[in-house]
């Protein structure tokens, strides 16, 4: 797939606070749990090699997720497209080429950020690159 770099799962680096995260995916699952004081610790919770351990564990500290989580994940996730995208110059030229284009994750697997396995998903990724593109098309 010519976009699959446009995934969070893509293995293309993510500063964020002084800190390298392996993908896009790795810093937001660590955003579940960031706050003032727990930085390392939200990194160390999200530090997996895979992007798919990285979700696994996230997901045995839900508990200790940051309480505002369901209301902040979608600015976060726009917030670090952003950063993935201004960070890696051929991928915000790719995404920038994109335009007008509605854009999708075609995903069976994810019904929320994907289209889902009948293609009626609500696709926040696909919508949310939109916006990222918007803007840097701006900028």
């Amino acid at each position: 797939d010519p976009y699959y770099s446009f995934s969070p799962r893509s293995p293309r680096n993510v500063f964020y606070r002084k800190r390298v995260y392996a993908t896009a995916e790795h810093l937001f699952q660590a955003m579940r749990f960031l706050s003032a004081n727990n930085h390392s610790e939200a990194q160390a919770k999200t530090s997996c090699p895979t992007v798919d351990e990285a979700i696994a564990l996230a997901r045995t500290h839900e508990r200790t997720q940051r309480g505002d989580w369901g209301a902040v994940q979608f600015s976060k996730l726009e917030e670090i497209s952003y950063l993935k995208f201004t960070q890696h110059d051929d991928l915000l030229s790719q995404l920038v080429a994109t335009y007008p284009a509605p854009l999708a994750w075609a995903t069976p697997r994810d019904a929320l950020f994907g289209l889902g396995t009948n293609g009626q998903g609500r696709n926040y990724l696909g919508l949310t690159l939109e916006r990222v593109r918007n803007r840097l098309k701006e900028d």
